[in-house]
This record gives structure tokens, sequence and C-alpha cells, in this order.
């Protein structure tokens, strides 16, 4: 059984961070932000053996604001875009300059992060182990945005992150401007997760699976575990 985790972000606003965890233990980290008050403002710290991945929906930082603490001992793959990564960069060195509150992280650690980043593109099934799968699509909340559909133990999951179903306008840079019209969601026609079977108070999810759809291919920029 897949058992999902919620880091923080429950009944509050910020540090947003989901662990998903397969049967074999196999870990991924779907998010991991900070929250702007109080004396604790990290999500709550997890076992980190078998940490496989972390994926990131979009940059603000009650989102990514926590990642480099991550990566005090550890390499894992951050799977996210240019985009996310560039904005994740520039908040996080901003929030450790400016903030008066101790974060357990440096710029080392943001490196770290950075050092370990992998494109992703929207739309491409990566492999990340034997039995755990990432696909992107975009969520059309701000450049870069994008939500989560993770695959575990065959089981499919769809994290949507900050989405919006708006057209939008989305500035790209100084070049363009990018018409963002609804997010790329799957529709009633060839939607990937049927529904819910059952969600307990902790976590622990049941959900009833539909085939794969047969476009998908692997990202190649990492190719998984062997």
């Amino acid at each position: 059984m897949v058992k999902i985790t919620f880091l923080g972000g429950c009944r509050e606003v910020g540090r947003s961070a989901i662990l998903i965890e397969s049967k074999d233990k196999n870990k991924c980290i779907l998010d991991y932000g900070i929250r702007f008050h109080g004396e604790e403002r990290l999500p709550y710290d997890f076992n980190k053996d078998n940490l496989k991945a972390i994926a990131l929906t979009h940059s603000h930082i009650d989102h990514s604001g926590a990642l480099p603490y991550l990566y005090k001992d550890n390499s894992v793959p951050l799977f996210t875009n240019p985009v996310s990564l560039a904005l994740t960069k520039v908040l996080i060195k901003d929030m450790i300059s400016i903030s008066n509150y101790y974060y357990p992280f440096g710029f080392r650690e943001l490196n770290r992060l950075i050092e370990n980043s992998y494109n992703l593109d929207n739309g491409f099934r990566q492999k990340v182990c034997d039995n755990i799968y990432l696909t992107f699509f975009n969520a059309g909340h701000i450049p870069g945005s994008v939500s989560i559909l993770i695959e575990v133990d065959n089981k499919k999951i769809l994290y949507t992150g900050d989405i919006n179903t708006k057209t939008t306008n989305t500035p790209i840079g100084d070049i363009y401007v990018v018409s963002a019209k609804n997010s790329e969601m799957p529709t009633d026609e060839n939607k990937i997760v049927d529904f819910t079977d059952e969600v307990t108070l902790y976590g622990v999810i049941k959900a009833k699976i539909q085939e794969e759809p047969e476009e998908y291919r692997y990202y190649l920029g990492y190719k998984g575990e062997d």
C-alpha cells in the first residue's frame, strides 16, 4: 500500500511538503517549503533513508524554501525545470540573506541543490526507480509551475500544487508574452487518475487506477536506478 505523509501545509499557509512512500520503503518528496511565522517554519523532519527523488511544483518559497535542508547530507536528484530552478535560486538566496529567522542551511546547501537538479519536460514520464515514476503537467499558476503525476506501486496520484484554470498572460522574461490558456490537466476523456477509494487521517491512500497513456516517454536526462 502506498503511504502518503503530509509534513506540512495542512490547515496552515506555507511549508507545503508531501512524502510518498512505496511498499518497498522507497521515498519521494513533493515540494518542501517554509511558512512565514512561528518558531517551527520548516516541514516536519523524516527518515531520509531510501529517499530517491524530490520534485518541485513551483518556485514560491512556501513550496520551495526548505529544499536546501534536504541537501545537508544528501545528493538526491531534484526534478524541476529551468524557469522554476532559476526563480527558486533567487528567492531562497534572498530569503537566506534578509531573514531574521535562523534557517539550518545556507548557500552551501543551496549550491548542492542546484548541482543535483535535473530538467523534466512536461509530459515526459520519468523513471525514478523500479516502482516510482514522475510526469509533469503545466499548472498555469506562475512561469514554470507544474502539477505532478506520481506513479507508485502501480498506483497513480496527482498532486496539483497551486493551479490556475483561467486564461492568463504570463510574461516570460522581457522578450515575449505567452498566452496561457487552461492548464494542461487531463479531461474526462483522457483522465489518468480515476478516483480515490479511501483517505485516512494519517495519509494512507488507496486509489483505483487507469491504464497509462501510450504517449508517455522517458526523459533521458536522468535514467533512474538500475
